[in-house]
This record gives C-alpha cells, structure tokens and sequence, in this order.
C-alpha cells in the first residue's frame, strides 16, 4: 500500500521543487524497494506495484498485498485465482440452467 501511495505522490501547487523532493525521500522510506530474495531487483518491485496498481481483479491485488508477495509469486497466485474465479463462475452459471443436474431423474407425464 506505501509503494501506491508513493508512486501517487505529485508536487503541489504551491510547493517548491526541493520541498516536493524532500517529501517524495521521506516517504520512500516507508515503502517496500527491496526483497529478501535474490530473484527481486527493482525492475520486479516496479513491475509488481504497477500490476498490483492496475489489475481489475481485487482478489489478486488483495492477495498480493497481504502476503507482500514479490512478481513471480504473484503471477502464479495471480493465474491461481483467476483460474478459480472463472470456475466458480461456470459452475454458477450452469447451476442457474440446470439445477438438477445431467442424470436427475424426470418424470414423464403418461397420456
């Protein structure tokens, strides 16, 4: 969430230049720019941030979030959850049709 709101960040109007950098340093500060893993660089935060920034599925970015998960992870888990999303949604929409199922039993009127 730190990482969101420092890339939000923007000079105000009547902010000088070095007052703006000065903000922008000391909010750095309290955002997530480094990983204990090897496999995380800066290029992998950023691209993190941004798909966590923009993605349309709450589900991923709020994954993402609370487990602090760094790119790769949230792309599996990421896949993992929309894949679930979409079944979840067949099975509804199917369930909607046919609620009792391909071998319920019916009865035939005689006549």
């Amino acid at each position: 969430m730190k990482n969101f709101l420092f890339r939000s960040l923007a000079q105000e109007k009547n902010e000088t230049f070095i007052s703006f950098c000065n903000r922008v340093a000391k909010e750095a500060k309290h955002c997530q720019f480094t990983c204990d893993s090897e496999q995380c660089t800066a290029e992998k935060t950023a691209i993190r941030d941004q798909i966590v920034i923009g993605t349309i599925n709450d589900g991923i970015r709020e994954e993402a979030l609370k487990m602090s998960l760094v790119l790769d992870t949230m792309r599996s888990e990421g896949m993992r959850i929309e894949s679930a999303a979409k079944g979840v949604s067949t099975i509804a929409g199917d369930a909607a049709l046919n609620r009792m199922g391909k071998y319920s039993l019916k009865i035939q009127e005689e006549g």
